[in-house]
Parts: structure tokens; sequence; C-alpha cells
């Protein structure tokens, strides 16, 4: 039986998504984003385990600050990283922007 997401993930526009693990830093393309998590795709190293994330979505302002935890990495023959995250600390703003960037999504044809 496949897996039911809790929160319903919709595409994003292309937007950079800055993250950092460890001492690590890297920079990716923000892929799909619910409220309970994000894809996204980098070149940058990547492991499972925590993350910090900034990015902004069209509907937003301000860059949005999350924490979560890399729960899939897939390389793509071309080298690139596809990279599934899930939230756990949304601060009230950035839960906010992302509730706002999806109901903009979904009333626009963009």
């Amino acid at each position: 039986m496949g897996h039911t997401r809790e929160h319903p993930r919709l595409a994003t526009p292309p937007n950079m998504i800055v993250f950092r693990q460890v001492a690590r830093r890297g920079r990716g393309e923000l892929a799909n984003i619910s409220l309970g998590g994000l894809g996204m795709r980098t070149l940058d190293r990547t492991e499972l385990g925590a993350i910090d994330m900034t990015f902004k979505l069209p509907a937003t302002r301000e860059p949005l600050a999350v924490t979560g935890e890399v729960v899939r990495v897939q390389e793509r023959p071309s080298g690139e990283l596809e990279v599934g995250i899930r939230f756990h600390l949304v601060n009230p703003p950035a839960r906010e922007g992302i509730s706002q960037f999806m109901a903009w999504a979904r009333s626009s044809d963009r």
C-alpha cells in the first residue's frame, strides 16, 4: 500500500534555497513544499539528518527560516541530488508564509 502524505505538496517556482548541515553550507533549488516539508534539488553534498534552511516564496516578502530533517537523498544521472526534507521547527512567520504561498498557488493559474 502506498504512503499518503499528511500535508499535500505543491510545486514551487525555481527559487533558491540556502541550507546548512553541521559545518557545511549549500545552495539548491526549491522544487515543492507543504506545511510538513519540502523537496529541493542541489549539486551540494547533502546527507540524512538535521538541516537548517532559508528560502523565499512568491507570496512572502522576507526569507523564511525553518529547521528540518533530510529524510531522502536520491542522486540523478546528472549528478544532481533530489532531497526530501521533513520540517521539525517552523516558526509562526514561516508557517504563515508557507500557508500564504499555498493559498496563492491554489488560486493562481501561474
